[in-house]
């Protein structure tokens, strides 16, 4: 979970680097359910968290981890990179955050 400040150094850090940025979305439901099989997590924060991770962000790509594989998940990016795209979500981010550059 990233805070504004955070954010803000991101954007700032990455100003002149290509970055795609990727979303990665799955119904709670899911979630509770993948935190339960994993003995080292906590699933007393997560629900917390499900509401806000999002929030703020500017995804070039958002992609369901419920309905798509790991490898899945992949190849979108890959086939995405392979376009040409030039990724915006830092772009969008900072001008949000009135650093334009």
């Amino acid at each position: 979970l990233l805070n504004r400040e955070m954010l803000e150094m991101l954007c700032q850090e990455f100003v002149n680097t290509p970055t795609l940025l990727v979303g990665l979305d799955c119904p709670l439901e899911v979630l509770l359910q993948r935190n339960a099989e994993r003995a080292e997590r906590r699933t007393t924060i997560l629900g917390d968290q499900y509401s806000r991770v999002h929030e703020g962000m500017c995804y070039d790509l958002r992609l369901n981890t419920d309905t798509l594989s790991p490898g899945q998940c992949a190849d979108q990016v890959i086939r995405i990179l392979d376009t040409g795209y030039q990724p915006t979500g830092f772009s969008t981010l900072r001008r949000q955050f009135n650093h334009v550059s």
